[in-house]
């Protein structure tokens, strides 16, 4: 459960900003998830609820937004979202891809007073 660790790191740095921004309580944080992290969402979910019992972010909503595999074929230059874990280009038949997006953890914003 890899979920659990990631939740760890992100609430460290939520913390910081929180601090930085002189929050007392936090009420919402969005988050945006590459599909190649292979977090299940819920599991994410009940991470989080576990690593901020007793913090300022407890009881805020976890917002997830999966972000899909997007690859860029480097013979025709087709930009094009991977399904089914198929890595060939459907224009040309290349397996010559470069990553586009997939593989993003990114804290999208923070509410809170």
């Amino acid at each position: 459960m890899h979920e659990l660790s990631l939740m760890n790191n992100v609430i460290d740095i939520l913390h910081d900003v929180a601090k930085k921004n002189k929050l007392k309580k936090v009420t919402k944080v969005k988050l945006e998830i590459g599909q190649m992290m292979q977090v299940v969402p819920h599991v994410l979910v009940f991470a989080y609820e576990t690593v901020t019992k007793g913090t300022i972010f407890e009881g805020s909503k976890l917002d997830i937004e999966i972000i899909p595999i997007k690859t860029v074929c480097a013979d025709c230059k087709k930009e094009f979202d991977v399904d089914d874990n198929i890595y060939i280009c459907p224009n040309c038949g290349s397996k010559n891809l470069g990553l586009v997006t997939g593989k993003e953890l990114l804290i999208k914003s923070m509410e809170g007073d």
